[in-house]
């Protein structure tokens, strides 16, 4: 119900996202977006642990997304998009807090608990969080 809200309210809503940007083609090929993913997976496992803060554990995610996100598809520009609107909906909504934190759990919970061999899950994963949980439109050119 949140998230319903929180794509109403168009934050990131007005965004309209290329579907080619959400590959996870070149994440296991650029040896620094490997990297930069297994610094952000810590980082979510140390929100759901507790020994972070949920924000910001989402705030340094973001910020490790977008310092890796590149012009070619790799995870990290979904992730930039995913984790810079769950810190956005704190920022712009601090009464929304507690939902956008149970969000950003749900978010790293998922991931973290997905079949790394499965390339499909993995793209399912960022789409639905992109478009359906975030808000983003598809660009459908």
């Amino acid at each position: 119900m949140a998230a319903t809200r929180f794509r109403e309210n168009n934050i990131t809503g007005r965004h309209r996202v290329n579907t080619a940007v959400l590959g996870i083609k070149s994440m296991n090929t650029d040896p620094e977006v490997a990297k930069g993913l297994l610094d952000i997976e810590n980082e979510m496992r140390r929100m759901l642990d507790g020994q972070s803060q949920p924000y910001d554990a989402a705030w340094k995610i973001w910020g490790k997304a977008m310092s890796l996100t590149s012009p070619s598809s790799n995870v990290m520009h979904a992730f930039w998009l995913i984790w810079g609107s769950l810190t956005d909906w704190v920022e712009n909504r601090p009464d929304e807090t507690l939902q956008a934190e149970t969000k950003m759990r749900q978010a790293a919970k998922e991931w973290l608990e997905l079949n790394r061999d499965d390339a499909n899950e993995e793209k399912a994963y960022l789409d639905r969080w992109v478009y359906d949980e975030m808000g983003y439109a598809r660009d459908t050119n």
